[in-house]
């Protein structure tokens, strides 16, 4: 599966937010682009877009913190 993500602005307090999540990677694809016209025409925010490929649901990923 394929979770389309808007990566909001820390500067600026924008959320992030999941768009959509899909079988088909150019299905996240589209919806990233159409967000990433509607995003520039109305708030000019620092967002990216990204997508994360999930393999498997109800599974934990772990990440190491080094202090």
């Amino acid at each position: 599966m394929y979770v389309a993500l808007d990566i909001g602005c820390i500067e600026c307090g924008e959320v992030s937010n999941v768009l959509g999540v899909f079988t088909i990677r150019k299905a996240a694809e589209a919806v990233i682009e159409e967000h990433r016209i509607r995003q520039k025409e109305d708030w000019w925010g620092q967002h990216s877009f990204e997508i994360a490929e999930v393999e498997v649901l109800d599974k934990e990923y772990r990440v190491e913190y080094r202090g």
